[in-house]
């Protein structure tokens, strides 16, 4: 969320969805969290739902918000965050994508991929604190974004690897436009490898993820 509330383009709206089961501390830190982040209640949407599949309770919002209107959604967990300027920049993409290729309305789904990023090591048995290292990975789902027409085909409803190539997609490069939160918890394990580069702490590093960093360094998290 705070790297939401950073964007240097504020026009988009956050849909947040959590369970019913949620503890009521939790749900009131939760409308809290928004509220300081955002100010404006129509700038977000806290679903609370039933056991269901994601993609089945985002297509309900998306129909009830947005009926027949062509979307651009992008896919972010609760653990990852995006780069400061990511708004700006995918709405930059969107007009070079509507200039390239007039007819794109008929093309849709189509995805913008941004594939390199920071993954942000957390693990208590890292050894040396909180690290950051540059990584790539094509068609992650960290900031991918779907263009589409049809809110029964949604970002949740894809397969994140595979639908991109297959449907139609812009991959891009540098600059970096996510940070992966890695750490003990992880859903999908993640392992450093041989590919990952460490980042220094830079200028450049803290104007676009300013969130991870207080002036003496990196943020305590678990403070």
């Amino acid at each position: 969320m705070p790297s939401l509330a950073a964007q240097t383009e504020p026009d988009f709206h956050h849909f947040i969805l959590t369970s019913r089961d949620l503890p009521a501390s939790a749900a009131a830190g939760l409308a809290e969290a928004c509220a300081r982040s955002y100010g404006d209640p129509a700038r977000y949407s806290i679903v609370a739902e039933r056991p269901m599949p994601a993609r089945a309770a985002l297509r309900r919002f998306l129909q009830r918000r947005y009926p027949g209107q062509t979307m651009a959604q992008v896919a972010l967990d609760d653990d990852d965050g995006l780069a400061a300027d990511f708004v700006q920049e995918l709405r930059r993409q969107f007009a070079l994508i509507e200039q390239e290729t007039p007819d794109i309305g008929r093309k849709l789904p189509y995805f913008v991929s941004y594939s390199r990023g920071f993954g942000l090591m957390l693990r208590e048995n890292s050894g040396s604190g909180p690290a950051l290292f540059r990584i790539r990975y094509p068609y992650i789902n960290l900031g991918l974004t779907m263009i589409v027409s049809d809110h029964a085909k949604n970002i949740l409803a894809i397969q994140h690897k595979k639908a991109p190539p297959k449907l139609g997609v812009r991959l891009i490069g540098d600059p970096p436009m996510y940070v992966r939160g890695i750490h003990d918890f992880n859903d999908s394990r993640v392992e450093q490898s041989a590919r990952w580069v460490p980042q220094r702490d830079d200028d450049e590093v803290r104007a676009r993820f300013p969130f991870l960093f207080t002036p003496e360094g990196f943020v305590d998290w678990a403070g």
